[in-house]
């Protein structure tokens, strides 16, 4: 039998026009701006950069102002911060942006570094003449402030290639650089360190360059040493790790993983400190845990207190996300947090750090889960990183099933994520996917009925290693996305509400690689997916025959820009949202493969090209992008909020016996839902209050809760003055 969700009675047939797809919007950016990288004084303000733009503070009130990617700051991860003589301010980014500050925000003056793996290092910032000194991963770049462009790279000192670059000192006329391997210096013309006048060797010659002998350990005691920060305490060059130190006419030292010292008090409370600044009589402390001010550091016990408000969706979070009714949720190694979309803060959810991993490895960050889900009625299902399955309703406390609650699931290993992904909840259906080894063949399939709250232990999952992603195309199909490409399996009911799964195929492309990471479908019905770095779709009929022999199993489309990609989500007008390791993509699909395509990247506001996860929420087309670097969020005016009955959608149709429930799906807010007899007597009505979300959903019952019988019935839906009809088949 063809499955239903292909044969869909459309009330209206969408056309899609270029206005549709015009997608340019405005770019929000929520990410952590209290990770201190940098502090700095600027015409009797101060200036803190941060790993999610720029903060500026009155230090006569503390009033803060905010930079971010709608302020000119392409990449808003700010490594270091310096004013040229001239009297500007000016910023470098992780990626090597260089912006200086023009009127009310940042004007981008291009890119410092030679080639695109040139990444910053903090505080490795120094201005000399009309030239800042950029220190990276590979080395030492010169960018001139007049021009606007690197013009110079040092990657060679003395017989030392293409080091890390930590820090930089200017004393007299000698350049200290503090490299990963030790520490170099040479005479520099402070006019123009790249053409130096015949006083000077050229800094571009190895040869310029002498290292510096110290002693086996560095200041701090620490052995082997660090030259994250180098300071002259009398004649003596002395390295530090991490920090920063200040000596006039205070003493302040504020090193990572020490206490800060002001003069002779210590403040333990106060932890990975990496930048100081004295100004004004106060002394300001940054670091990972925000803005810190002693208002009076002369005093026989100075008062340090916390100046910046809570941290924003902090970076450890941003692995998966998941969004529903202008509502976002997002998991990391902490647990479950809550994101105010309209100031970014952090919404305590302290209950759900339980289910968490205690000491998680590092490398799930990169696993590219998919096991955070939120249901029509709100509830946010949580694949844990700790083992289980984690329900979060409401301000309760989360309800966990896991190996203690149901025999047939597997237990915690290597702190590798038992739960590894999660399905879309569809009507009372819920799947996941676990496993227990890191080769990953010992995996299972769970459903969860989530009005119930049965756990149900499934066939073994699509056949291959990880099982990346499963989903539930419609009440009839069912797919699974595993490193050996696309699981199909035609799904009815059982038993005591327990789905049945026949398993038909797996749809593979032929000679590519096919690890699917991620599955989605079109308005038509069709299953979409991410194998490999290529977009694919399984073909109708394929599917309707559910895999014969010979047919085409699964077609990539041709145009396809994305690499490294490992995202895939669909939105209310019937287009694709990609996340790639070279942007993110907006798709619209057509007939036989991409009809148009565009690509966001760093100049367009997006954070980071690193994208964890992307997530649309489908009550009003937000795209929520998690990356390595923080939230970004792109909201467009032609992205449709579900204000007309144009996007309503009723399925399946015909309703037959094996069916739960007809679903009106894409329902504006305040709609009414009446489904007609043959006669125009009213047997169903379903109000606003009835809602699923945006979803009514009709299990074949009257008013009395009695089946209706089989044949012809109509339906209306009704939202402010508009009115959509259309008919629904009841077959039985």
């Amino acid at each position: 039998m063809p499955f239903p969700t292909f044969h869909r009675i459309f009330s209206i047939l969408l056309v899609f026009t270029a206005a549709t797809f015009a997608y340019v919007g405005k770019w929000h950016s929520f990410t952590n701006k209290e990770r201190v990288t940098s502090l700095i004084a600027h015409q009797g303000e101060v200036y803190a950069g941060t790993q999610g733009g720029i903060r500026r503070i009155d230090p006569g009130n503390f009033a803060e102002k905010d930079y971010d990617n709608l302020d000119g700051l392409l990449d808003c991860w700010i490594t270091g911060l310096a004013e040229t003589g001239d009297g500007n301010l000016w910023a470098v980014s992780k990626s090597g942006y260089v912006y200086m500050l023009s009127g009310g925000g940042w004007e981008s003056a291009g890119r410092g570094y030679a080639a695109s793996q040139w990444l910053m290092n903090d505080r490795a910032v120094l201005a000399v003449g009309h030239y800042l000194l950029l220190g990276s991963q590979l080395g030492l770049t010169f960018f001139d402030v007049n021009k606007k462009v690197a013009q110079a790279n040092v990657t060679r000192f003395e017989n030392l290639t293409g080091v890390s670059v930590l820090s930089l000192l200017l004393r007299a006329d000698t350049l200290y650089v503090g490299t990963s391997q030790g520490v170099y210096k040479a005479g520099i013309d402070l006019k123009d360190p790249v053409d130096p006048d015949t006083a000077y060797d050229n800094l571009l010659d190895s040869h310029a360059w002498h290292s510096v002998n110290l002693s086996a350990t560095d200041s701090t005691g620490l052995s082997p040493r660090q030259y994250n920060f180098m300071t002259f305490i009398g004649d003596s060059l002395k390295t530090f790790g991490p920090g920063m130190m200040l000596q006039s006419p205070i003493h302040v030292e504020v090193f990572q993983g020490q206490p800060a010292l002001i003069g002779n008090h210590a403040f333990s409370a106060v932890s990975n400190q990496t930048a100081a600044l004295l100004f004004n009589g106060k002394v300001f402390i940054g670091g990972n845990s925000g803005i810190f001010v002693s208002s009076n550091p002369t005093a026989n016990l100075p008062i340090l207190s916390a100046l910046s408000r809570p941290s924003k969706f902090p970076r450890d979070t941003l692995a998966n996300v998941t969004a529903l009714q202008g509502k976002l949720w997002g998991q990391g190694g902490n647990g479950l947090y809550q994101l105010d979309p309209n100031t970014g803060d952090t919404l305590s959810l302290s209950q759900v750090t339980p289910y968490s991993i205690a000491n998680p490895n590092p490398s799930l960050m990169d696993r590219h889960l998919r096991n955070l889900k939120v249901a029509p009625n709100g509830d946010v299902y949580v694949g844990s990183w700790g083992g289980g399955l984690i329900r979060y309703r409401n301000a309760t406390t989360p309800f966990v099933w896991n190996k203690t609650t149901d025999s047939c699931m597997f237990e915690v290993v290597s702190n590798f994520p038992v739960v590894y992904g999660v399905s879309n909840v569809r009507m009372n259906d819920l799947f996941f996917t676990m496993f227990k080894s890191e080769g990953g063949a010992d995996h299972q399939l769970m459903h969860l009925n989530t009005a119930t709250g049965r756990i149900h232990c499934m066939d073994p999952s699509a056949p291959g290693g990880y099982p990346h992603a499963v989903r539930m195309f419609s009440d009839s199909l069912f797919g699974v996305g595993s490193d050996a490409g696309i699981a199909l399996y035609k799904m009815r009911e059982g038993p005591g509400g327990t789905p049945i799964l026949n398993y038909r195929g797996l749809w593979t492309t032929a000679g590519a690689a096919n690890e699917t990471w991620s599955l989605t479908e079109d308005r038509q019905g069709r299953p979409w997916a991410l194998v490999g770095n290529n977009l694919a779709y399984v073909e109708p009929d394929s599917v309707d025959s559910l895999y014969k022999i010979n047919k085409p199993r699964l077609k990539t489309v041709d145009g396809f820009a994305g690499t490294d990609c490992f995202s895939l989500e669909s939105d209310p007008v019937n287009s694709f949202w990609v996340g790639c390791g070279n942007g993110l993509f907006h798709i619209e699909p057509g007939p036989t493969g991409i009809a148009k395509q565009e690509r966001f990247g760093l100049d367009d506001g997006l954070l980071s090209l690193s994208i964890r996860d992307i997530v649309v929420d489908p009550s009003n087309g937000k795209v929520w992008i998690a990356t390595d670097r923080g939230i970004s969020m792109l909201e467009s005016s032609s992205q449709p909020q579900v204000t007309t009955l144009q996007t309503v959608q009723v399925y399946p149709n015909p309703f037959r016996p094996q069916h739960r429930f007809v679903i009106f799906d894409n329902l504006p807010k305040a709609s009414t839902v009446r489904i007609h007899n043959a006669a125009g007597a009213v047997v169903r009505t379903f109000h606003p209050g009835n809602l699923t979300g945006n979803q009514a959903q009709w299990d074949g019952t009257n008013e009395d809760g009695r089946a209706v019988s089989a044949g012809v019935y109509l339906y209306s839906v009704t939202a402010g003055s508009s009115v959509e009809r259309g008919k629904i088949i009841v077959a039985r």
